[in-house]
């Protein structure tokens, strides 16, 4: 029987479903202004990640941001939220989202590109002339 049967939420993705429709929704939308990470599902074990490590890390035009995937009515771990907020804490951007179209439309308000544009980059510099600036 599936994860998602057993659990009574046969009509509600799975997290790694929604990790994978976020990346494919930032990836549209933000292109090469993109860095990627999705962290290994092997919190807790011995030499893994710390529990309560985010789920995805991204580079977002110089902007660092820490992501919490959470299915629809799921609420974050004490350990999840001390995590983000130690984060936050060193001026990273983070969230949690429930859905692809709430990380685009959360980090679309929340990056400051300075001028570049998210979809449809052919005249975005990415070689490099923007890499050093701060772009608050």
């Amino acid at each position: 029987m599936s994860e998602r049967l057993e659990q009574g939420y046969s009509n509600i993705p799975l997290e790694s479903e929604i990790v994978d429709e976020i990346h494919k929704e930032l990836q549209r939308f933000f292109g090469p202004l993109l860095y990627w990470f999705k962290v290994p599902a092997l919190r807790g074990k011995r030499g893994a990640v710390p529990v309560g490590t985010p789920d995805v890390f991204l580079c977002i035009a110089g902007r660092f941001v820490a992501i919490e995937v959470k299915r629809p009515g799921r609420k974050l771990t004490p350990e999840q939220q001390a995590k983000l907020s130690q984060i936050a804490a060193s001026g990273a951007i983070t969230a949690v989202v429930h859905s692809a179209e709430e990380a685009r439309e959360l980090l679309s308000t929340r990056v400051h590109l300075n001028g570049a544009q998210p979809s449809g980059l052919a005249n975005y510099p990415i070689d490099g002339e923007r890499k050093h600036k701060n772009l608050e």
